[in-house]
């Protein structure tokens, strides 16, 4: 069965925001550089 790529995005986008909010919660985040970069090389795919 073939899935549009509109639920996968969806999904991926949902779970880059739980991943934020987790690190934000637990207090990881640094400077935020290399999270923009890891975020944009997801939206390529």
């Amino acid at each position: 069965k073939v899935v549009s790529r509109e639920p996968v995005v969806y999904v991926r986008n949902i779970y880059k925001y739980y991943v934020a909010y987790k690190l934000l919660s637990e207090g990881k985040v640094g400077d935020g550089r290399r999270d923009h970069r890891a975020a944009d090389e997801v939206d390529q795919d």
